[in-house]
């Protein structure tokens, strides 16, 4: 159970941060130039896109946690 505790812990204060800078990053630095009419944004902007695209999207996140939630 404190395994699953640090590995989301881990998730949230380590890989989330990367991803949304590095997502900030190639969004500020390729898209901008490459089309017209598209805006710079901040992380925060970036996190809120991320969040809306989870929501809007989840895939196979969802099924795969109702699944290791059925088994424990």
């Amino acid at each position: 159970m404190n395994n699953k505790i640090l590995v989301i812990l881990a998730t949230m204060l380590i890989i989330l941060p990367i991803s949304v800078f590095a997502t900030t990053w190639l969004w500020n630095t390729q898209l901008v130039p490459a089309i017209d009419g598209i805006n710079q944004v901040n992380p925060l902007q970036m996190f809120g896109i991320m969040v809306l695209f989870y929501i809007l999207y989840p895939g196979q996140k969802s099924t795969e946690l109702l699944k290791s939630k059925k088994n424990d």
